[in-house]
């Protein structure tokens, strides 16, 4: 030990503390045998977590404009669907032709695809309405406050987070409450997984498992023990059912950084170059089992794969929302623009999306 010490000495330039700190220990100060006290310690790998290289993308960006602010947008059964400021859920084609435009009770505050080709739209009066596959809607009620997130299980269960601070469970079909929790602090994220359902709240470094009754399973902390010693949030939270992955984005500024929950339950952290502040929403999806696009502040997407990033400017101003399925990306911005690129048209190995 006393050994590192003089070479921490030496190396910082300590010439006089150095030789008080010989004399008082009664060492000898010899580079060799510093060097055979090094050899003692364990390897320790080196790793620069700070470098992210981005490679930038062109693609062909197909647009439409709003008349009043989108809130969210998602990709489901080939549709892009969006809520705005004005109670809006408008449906689009493929080429952002408008198809339907429907009147919602309160603004939709989130949307997700439910079970038999069901639209579900969490509104920001605490109800969640359903629209069938002719346009037909019913709704219920299950919170106090507006919905911050829905997620809808294999088998029919409504997953949802609200404002209220309560995480409740709905069966689908009759729209019939099976349970519901309170959490200490606003949750933030829900998704169903392969371990239960998935829940993170506000400045908790930790995500929930818990059971379709809502009983704890078990908590996966998120924390990188050698990087965020800190409090963050999960500002957004999404699950791969093929690979058996959690993804989750968090509240860094000024950059977001990724925390992926690995089929076995490790935890990986990755640095990113999406800039954020304390305004931001942060919003990721899944493009494919691999890949994961993620909404930015200065109107990219990333593309990655746990290895590569890929940066796609889409808009001008910053992204509120994104959606990833079959090969497109569906973004909005907050200049009331809808974004669409297609990420099929890129090639194979310019952008290393496709599986091999």
């Amino acid at each position: 030990m006393d050994g590192l010490v003089a070479k921490y000495l030496k190396d910082k330039g300590y010439t006089n503390t150095l030789v008080a700190f010989e004399k008082e220990c009664d060492i000898k100060h010899e580079p060799v045998t510093i060097e055979e006290l090094m050899s003692y310690l364990p390897k320790m790998e080196k790793k620069d977590d700070n470098v992210v290289t981005e490679k930038d993308v062109t693609l062909t960006v197909l647009t439409t404009k709003s008349k009043n602010m989108i809130v969210d947008t998602k990709l489901i059964n080939g549709h892009v669907i969006t809520t705005d400021s004005a109670k809006n859920l408008t449906f689009y084609d493929s080429s952002l032709q408008e198809i339907k435009t429907l009147t919602l009770p309160a603004v939709g505050r989130v949307i997700a695809a439910g079970a038999n080709n069901t639209t579900l739209v969490g509104c920001m009066d605490g109800s969640i309405v359903q629209v069938d596959s002719e346009y037909k809607t019913s709704s219920f009620k299950p919170h106090a406050r507006f919905v911050g997130g829905i997620s809808v299980s294999e088998d029919g269960l409504i997953a949802s987070i609200g404002f209220d601070k309560k995480v409740v469970v709905t069966k689908q079909t009759g729209f019939e409450q099976m349970a519901f929790i309170d959490s200490l602090t606003n949750p933030t994220a829900v998704a169903w997984t392969h371990l239960g359902l998935a829940v993170s709240r506000e400045d908790c470094t930790s995500i929930q498992l818990l059971s379709d009754q809502l009983e704890k399973i078990k908590t996966i902390p998120l924390v990188d023990a050698h990087y965020m010693p800190h409090s963050f949030t999960v500002f957004d939270m999404v699950y791969s059912p093929q690979s058996k992955e959690i993804a989750c984005l968090t509240s860094h500024t000024p950059y977001a950084r990724v925390i992926i929950v690995k089929s076995d339950e490790s935890v990986v952290s990755f640095p990113t170059l999406i800039p954020q502040d304390k305004y931001s929403l942060g919003r990721l999806s899944w493009l494919d089992s691999k890949t994961l696009a993620i909404a930015g502040d200065d109107g990219s997407v990333r593309l990655f794969n746990q290895s590569d990033w890929r940066k796609i400017t889409v808009a001008d101003s910053r992204l509120r929302c994104i959606s990833a399925s079959d090969g497109y990306v569906a973004t909005a911005s907050i200049d009331k623009e809808v974004e669409l690129i297609e990420i099929q048209s890129l090639e194979d190995e310019v952008a290393q999306l496709k599986i091999e």
